[in-house]
C-alpha cells in the first residue's frame, strides 16, 4: 500500500468505514508490540490508541475525519479495510517454461 493510494482510499471513506476498520484491527492484529509503519519510532498498540482517541473527538465534534488522518489509517491497517474500499492484487504467477534446450559444448 502506497500513501497515494492510501489518500485515494481514505478521501471515500466515512468515520464508521474507519471505525469498523479499527474494531476489525482490533480483533485481527496478534503482535502490537511491532513498530508502526507510519512512524517506526511507535508501536502498533500506541497508534492504534491515537487514532481511536482522535476519532472519538471527530464523532463528538460531529465532523468527518481529516483526510490525512483517514489517509493514515489507512496506511497503517490496510488489511482490515471493509469489503470494496480495496482489491487486492493478483499474485503474479511465474509464466511456464514452453521452449528449453541444454547448453551446448564450446
Amino acid at each position: 500500500m502506497t500513501r497515494s493510494k492510501a489518500m485515494e482510499i481514505g478521501k471515500r471513506m466515512s468515520n464508521a468505514d474507519i471505525w469498523e476498520t479499527l474494531k476489525r484491527a482490533r480483533v485481527g492484529i496478534v503482535d502490537w508490540e511491532k513498530a508502526s509503519k507510519g512512524n517506526t519510532s511507535m508501536s502498533l498498540g500506541a497508534t492504534f490508541n491515537l487514532f481511536v482517541r482522535g476519532l472519538r473527538r471527530y464523532d463528538e465534534l460531529g465532523r468527518d475525519m481529516h483526510n490525512l488522518a483517514k489517509r493514515n489509517v489507512v496506511y497503517e491497517f490496510w488489511r482490515f479495510l471493509p469489503e470494496g474500499f480495496y482489491v487486492r492484487p493478483r499474485k503474479r504467477v511465474a509464466p511456464e517454461v514452453t521452449m528449453h534446450e541444454s547448453p551446448i559444448e564450446i
